[in-house]
């Protein structure tokens, strides 16, 4: 099955060192969730797979030569029909279900926490062969300078957006783990610091936020990197173009014995407004209850971060693109959740009518090969405000009504 591929679809097991081109392809991947490929074969084949593949093996899926993911293989992922056999392949995070962790984390860094987790698990063949901690430093020129997302650096915009707001907390942590396996263990470190966490395709376990060094693809130019075949993206109502929230306020002081202790007062509160730059109309929501950030920052942070995500909540649904069709055909294989696909002012859906264009990030992919439809690719979306948010926070003392625009300009608290 080419389905447009010069080189076809492959499936290659790293262990037993099977390999194999298979009939139809379905995958799907997306946030929170484990990503899978469906697979169809002929019976032989998957005879071959059932008496020779190693139990819980890494497996590489590529099209065209270029890795699409990488998978585990499960030893009751085989079924055998009359003509043929079907194989699931799971996502390689699903090996984190076999091992044990027991625990108790005390003022330790995050990234020891989780390579302690990650080497808990019961992992013989390597469907994960390290753990690759976040980069300090995020590199954003390559968004920024390609020519070929065009549009007055409207990615470069939308990025630096992304970037600011889900930025990745690293201090000490204090947690405990019992009987859990490392699955388990690994997602309530997740939970409670916002964490994405995926296994790339060179089988290295990551953790932080995915789209720090996203893929961009555009639709709809001339020279179609990806052909659109559907665009089916609603606007809904509720239009919010500012969010204002308020936080406690933690600050530093001398304790009776002369040693700085930081302290929260009820007396003073940050606050952090988010406004979409360029918007007109629309809402200013002023959530009553507070935020348990204590820095002025940390709430300005968390403003844009709610705000976004109200933004991305009212613009979303997804485009089809025809991967056979498309000159991109590399970056669409490599497509994954936090990547980002500008749709330009270009498309006409149905010939009557302009879309309601934008920049979109990528919440899920799916692809299906199959001689029938060839392939396509269904790619989840949820739009990004084009002009960028603006942000800024303050202190306030309802008791005296003054207002701070700097934690510098409040005079420090003694004991």
């Amino acid at each position: 099955m080419g389905c447009g591929l010069a080189d076809g679809i492959a499936v290659e097991f790293l262990t037993s060192g099977l390999s194999f081109q298979p009939y139809e392809v379905k995958t799907r991947s997306g946030h929170r969730k484990f990503s899978y490929t469906k697979i169809t074969v002929s019976r032989e084949v998957g005879e071959e797979i059932s008496e020779n593949a190693g139990e819980f093996e890494p497996v590489l899926v590529t099209f065209d030569g270029v890795v699409q993911d990488r998978y585990m293989f499960h030893p009751e992922a085989v079924k055998l029909h009359n003509e043929n056999a079907t194989l699931t392949l799971y996502d390689g995070e699903k090996i984190l279900e076999k091992g044990t962790v027991n625990k108790h984390f005390q003022h330790t860094t995050l990234e020891e926490v989780i390579a302690f987790i990650i080497g808990r698990r019961q992992d013989p063949n390597g469907v994960i062969v390290g753990v690759k901690p976040p980069d300090s430093g995020i590199e954003d020129s390559r968004v920024a300078n390609d020519n070929t997302l065009g549009r007055s650096g409207i990615v470069g915009q939308i990025f630096n957006v992304l970037t600011a707001s889900l930025g990745v907390r690293l201090a000490d942590t204090s947690i405990n783990i019992n009987d859990a396996t490392p699955y388990e263990a690994m997602k309530k470190v997740a939970d409670s610091f916002s964490l994405t966490t995926w296994v790339d395709a060179d089988g290295y376990f990551n953790y932080g936020v995915r789209g720090t060094n996203p893929n961009a693809i555009v639709v709809g130019a001339d020279d179609d990197q990806a052909r659109l075949k559907e665009y089916n993206v609603t606007v809904g109502s509720g239009k919010v173009t500012e969010i204002i929230l308020q936080g406690q306020y933690a600050y530093t002081s001398y304790d009776f014995d002369g040693i700085y202790q930081s302290r929260k007062t009820t007396d003073m509160f940050s606050y952090g407004k988010a406004t979409l730059s360029g918007a007109e109309g629309g809402r200013s929501l002023k959530p009553q209850q507070t935020v348990s950030a204590s820095k002025p920052k940390d709430v300005e942070d968390a403003a844009q971060r709610e705000l976004l995500k109200h933004y991305m909540n009212r613009k979303n649904g997804n485009l089809v693109l025809n991967g056979g069709a498309s000159t991109a055909k590399a970056q669409l294989t490599k497509l994954a959740v936090g990547d980002v696909i500008t749709a330009s002012g270009e498309i006409e859906e149905h010939c009557t009518r302009s879309v309601d264009t934008g920049t979109f990030a990528v919440q899920s992919v799916q692809h299906t090969l199959d001689s029938r439809r060839g392939w396509l690719v269904d790619v989840g979306v949820a739009a990004l405000p084009g002009n960028g948010i603006e942000t800024e926070s303050w202190l306030y003392d309802p008791a005296t009504d003054q207002q701070w625009e700097s934690v510098d300009d409040v005079e420090p608290i003694s004991l």
